[in-house]
């Protein structure tokens, strides 16, 4: 596990969560949305934006971060996922 790889205050919302990053979380959801997942893992959950949307929607989403002061459900290195990850455990998006 890593240390803090961003300090919180990175995602304070008038820095990090802009109109452009807005737009991106548009795009994203209506992407995942659009295959009416019951499930989704989302890898570097920044802000918690798209989660707590796609909640509000009955979707359950799981989060995976490689720093776990991120407040994630799983804490791994995206090329380990195979290792980390339980065993036979799948996502209708990720």
């Amino acid at each position: 596990m890593r240390e803090v790889q961003v300090a919180p205050e990175h995602y304070d919302f008038e820095r990090y969560d802009d109109a452009e990053r807005w737009m991106s979380y548009w795009h994203q959801l209506r992407a995942v949305l659009a295959v009416r997942p019951r499930t989704v893992l989302e890898i570097g959950p920044g802000s918690g934006v798209c989660r707590r949307y796609l909640e509000h929607a009955g979707v359950d989403v799981k989060t995976l971060d490689i720093d776990a002061s991120r407040g994630v459900d799983y804490v791994a290195d995206i090329t380990k996922l195979d290792e980390t990850l339980p065993a036979g455990l799948t996502f209708d998006v990720v």
